[in-house]
Formats: structure tokens, sequence, C-alpha cells
């Protein structure tokens, strides 16, 4: 037992399978217990969904509408957008919108163009170099940035996930331990989905299964036994 619960770890070794498991479970609703049950710190729990409270493509989005409301729809506006994209690092985005440019007259007036662009801007490393320049001024900017906290449950449990296997380590016993704390929440297709990916927790539980049934036999052998 002591050589399994030292076994590597497939699922815990692997961020993406710990992604999908977290997505199996609601969320908004679980986050504090689970949050609890894994890092046992309610200042840990609150500053991870504290972190991904901010929506930040959506922050750079209303920064682009912003600045295309001030300055017009026009293909010289959109050329000068593109150079300030440009400015910043943002090829990929500046690109993508010098082409739809080419394809589309006064692409900017469509939010859904702007939209696009949003979505090819790495949020977090980018929105404020590229956001007072989109606005202008720090004030306004953090008017946005804090019309824009809608709280990440899903990504902040994950983050959870991820630091209490940093803590806890990648071991079979690791896994065991985190299928005990699901199965007390009643996560069943999270459990199910845990075994799933890590099949060695299947095996230990079946052994465990097997041992019960046999300790349970000659107790009832005795008990038969002393009836009357």
């Amino acid at each position: 037992m002591a050589a399994g619960g030292r076994g590597k770890s497939a699922f815990l070794s692997d961020d993406v399978k710990i992604y999908e498991l977290s997505e199996t479970i609601d969320a908004p609703r679980n986050y504090k217990k689970i949050g609890m049950d894994l890092l046992d710190s309610d200042a840990d729990v609150s500053s991870i969904i504290g972190q991904t409270s901010v929506d930040y493509e959506n922050v750079v989005f209303n920064c682009l509408i912003h600045w295309r409301n001030a300055n017009g729809v026009g293909d010289g506006q959109c050329r000068e957008l593109v150079m300030i994209l440009k400015e910043c690092g943002l090829t990929d985005a500046a690109s993508w919108l010098q082409e739809e440019q080419g394809e589309t007259s006064k692409c900017l007036s469509k939010d859904g163009v702007l939209l696009e662009v949003s979505s090819m801007i790495d949020g977090p490393e980018y929105y404020s170099k590229l956001g007072l320049i989109l606005v202008g001024d720090k004030t306004t900017l953090s008017n946005m940035i804090g019309g824009s906290r809608t709280p990440n449950y899903k990504e902040a449990l994950f983050k959870c996930f991820i630091q209490w296997r940093n803590r806890e380590g990648s071991s079979l016993e690791s896994s065991r331990k985190l299928r005990k704390i699901l199965h007390k929440r009643k996560l069943s297709t999270t459990v199910t989905l845990l075994e799933k990916l890590e099949p060695g927790l299947i095996c230990k539980r079946d052994e465990d299964s097997r041992r019960m049934d046999t300790c349970r036999e000659p107790e009832a052998g005795l008990h038969m036994g002393g009836a009357k």
C-alpha cells in the first residue's frame, strides 16, 4: 500500500485533466466549500477569487468602444487603430484588423469587429498600456475596470485545485485524498470522472471492497456459530 501511495498520479500531473475535472462542478455554488476543503484558508480562497474577478477582455473591448466613439469609424481611424495596436506589440490583432478593413468598409462601426480584436489580446498583460492610449487617462480606465468585475468562479476553482496539487504533490495518494474531498461534497459526477482519469483509484477502491467483504465473512460466521 505504501508503494502505491508513492506512485505517480497521471491525473494530478496533467493540468488539462484537472481543468476538465473542475468544469464538472457548479463553481458559483460550490467554490467556497470546495476551496476551503482544498486550501483550508479563507484568506487564500478569497484572494484567488479576487484575482479572477476582472473580465480583462471586456475591459479591452470597452476601451476600444470608447476610442471608436471618440474618434470615428472611417478608414483613416481604422488605420490609426492598427498603428496603435502595432505600437503595443499586438501584431496579430493589428494584422487581423487590417485585413478586415480591406474587406469591410467602416469596419469599426461593427461592435463584433472590436470584440474579435479584444479576444485576440492578452487582457491582463496589455489592458493597462493599451487602455491608457485608447481612453487617455487613468481615471477613466479605472472606472472601466470597476464596471467589469464579474467573479470567474470556474477559473478560481481550477486555481484552487492547482494550488492544492502543488502543496500535496502529484502522487496517487494525493488523488485518493482529492477523491475523499469530492465524495464528501456528494459530487458524484466529478468523482466518476476522477476515477476515469485516474485508473489507479478504481483498482484501490476494488481492493478495499474485497478486503471489507473478506473481513465480514468470518464475523458473520462467528455470529451464526454463537446463535442458538
